[in-house]
């Protein structure tokens, strides 16, 4: 009988050992003006245990955002929380790997919090926090709100912001037709376009829309897929398609005249279905191409409709002479414009001179040059550059942009 109590006493010891080792120590996650003194302070710990559990030593540097496993107190030289280190940290990483997406931390915000005072915490920049978030520095942060946080390596923020735009286009594929997918509008007098409804809060309400005009020989249809997942923040998604055929078969617009008259069948079409959700004013035209020759041509003369422009691949010869004398009488009434073109593009040259002839008649306008890419739209690698060039259009604030040289500047600092 007493052989069997001391079995049992060794047993229990034996197992209270194991699920010790099994608890899952804390986190720091290191932020500015942090030591390893200030943290084994913190947590009433020593350096010495805080050392050993993250393998490191005391005169190693630590980094902003780097993560520390911090010992429980009865783990005083901290080999509990280092043998948890090492299993846990190896099967994490199996995980990541295997997993092949992006993985994304996110923050509950707490009240009293900031952008800054999170940014902090994690050791990012605040403009990296708002990138990763599609938000700007202004926007106000609600308690409950989830934001994602970029991880340290990530100093722009961009590869969390993309990681974030997959999930809302894998999540938009997954709902509801209905309330969430691609649908079909029929336009009086002119081919069906196809569109998104809004998303996000005010939804409901009434909201801008913004008009994508496909290149030559474009699918909209395809092509409003893959806007959708950018623009449906900022509002309604329309691509309506063009009145004209290639002789393949694939549409085209031909000519701004008949464009014009589909796209502005096509608002009208949908103010009617969907009533006063729709604006009619101060609208987005987005066009690619030959779908930017004809945006640069309906814009500068239904410019009350359509006082934003996106223009992608533009050339100052699309405007021609009445073209650009429409843009000068209504420049009061054109509020933003940003043109977006490939470095290996054979508009590029052309886009500038579109720049700066928006800039001498005082129209607010931006412009940023695509490193390393032709006549395309990279929406699945730069889609928080479209995404913040859609919501620059709309409410202002900053926006990636190219600083563009002048000849006469270049000249002068030879």
């Amino acid at each position: 009988m007493r052989v069997l109590a001391i079995m049992l006493a060794v047993l229990a010891l034996i197992v209270g050992s194991g699920v010790a080792q099994a608890a899952k120590p804390r986190v720091h996650v290191v932020a500015s003006g942090h030591t390893l003194g200030k943290i084994a302070r913190r947590y009433n710990v020593t350096i010495a245990a805080i050392c050993t559990a993250n393998g490191i030593q005391r005169s190693k540097p630590i980094k902003v955002g780097q993560k520390l496993v911090i010992p429980e107190r009865d783990d005083r030289d901290g080999k509990r929380a280092a043998a948890w280190r090492r299993s846990h940290g190896k099967a994490s990483a199996t995980r990541s790997r295997s997993n092949g997406r992006t993985k994304v931390a996110t923050h509950e915000v707490a009240a009293g919090q900031t952008l800054g005072g999170i940014a902090l915490r994690y050791g990012v920049s605040t403009a990296a926090l708002c990138t990763a978030n599609g938000i700007q520095r202004s926007t106000p942060i609600r308690i409950g709100q989830d934001l994602i946080i970029p991880a340290s390596d990530d100093q722009d923020g961009t590869r969390a912001a993309q990681a974030r735009l997959s999930r809302s286009a894998s999540r938009a594929r997954g709902a509801k037709a209905k309330t969430s997918g691609q649908q079909v509008l029929e336009v009086p007098g002119a081919p069906p376009a196809y569109y998104y409804e809004p998303v996000g809060r005010g939804r409901l309400t009434l909201r801008p829309v913004i008009f994508y005009l496909h290149g030559g020989g474009g699918n909209p249809s395809s092509d409003c897929r893959r806007w959708a997942s950018v623009a449906r923040r900022q509002g309604w998604l329309v691509c309506p398609t063009g009145a004209h055929q290639r002789a393949d078969g694939r549409p085209k617009w031909n000519n701004w005249v008949s464009a014009r008259r589909v796209v502005m069948a096509t608002l009208k079409a949908l103010r009617a279905k969907y009533g006063r959700r729709v604006q009619l004013y101060g609208n987005t035209l987005v066009g690619f191409s030959e779908g930017a020759f004809v945006a640069m041509n309906i814009g500068a003369r239904e410019a009350r409709t359509f006082n934003r422009w996106f223009i992608i691949a533009g050339t100052d010869r699309y405007w021609g002479g009445p073209g650009f004398e429409a843009m000068q009488r209504n420049r009061r009434k054109i509020r933003r414009v940003y043109l977006l073109t490939g470095e290996k593009d054979g508009t590029l040259s052309g886009t500038k001179r579109v720049l700066s002839q928006l800039r001498r008649n005082r129209i607010a306008s931006k412009f940023y040059e695509l490193r390393g890419y032709g006549h395309q739209t990279p929406l699945e690698s730069k889609g928080w550059l479209f995404e913040a060039a859609l919501r620059w259009l709309e409410r202002g604030g900053k926006v990636p942009t190219t600083k563009v040289v002048s000849k006469r500047a270049k000249h002068a600092r030879r």
